[in-house]
């Protein structure tokens, strides 16, 4: 009779003591998951970007229209003989 009780005993102290080494490690283990989900999610993004830089580069590279919309958009740049319009509210000091 009072074997079995032992042995319940046993179990309970090992089963209890399990669950103190494995929770905190399954705890971290899920952490460790999520923050790696959230990394492949941040280099598919960059991918994405760099992709999109690639583009514009190939098409500066190559494409006389491109050079152009830049240097008129960005720099401010126009054809001799042409007006440009600034239309754009002034920034406060």
């Amino acid at each position: 009779m009072r074997r079995p009780v032992v042995i319940l005993i046993l179990f309970f102290c090992l089963s209890v003591g399990g669950a103190y080494v494995l929770v905190p490690t399954y705890l971290d283990h899920t952490k460790t998951r999520e923050e790696l989900h959230g990394l492949h999610a941040r280099i598919a993004q960059q991918e994405n970007r760099n992709a999109e830089l690639r583009h514009e580069i190939r098409m500066l590279q190559t494409d006389s229209y491109t050079v152009e919309k830049v240097a008129r958009e960005k720099f401010g740049y126009a054809k001799p003989n042409e007006i440009i319009y600034d239309f754009s509210t002034p920034s406060s000091r």
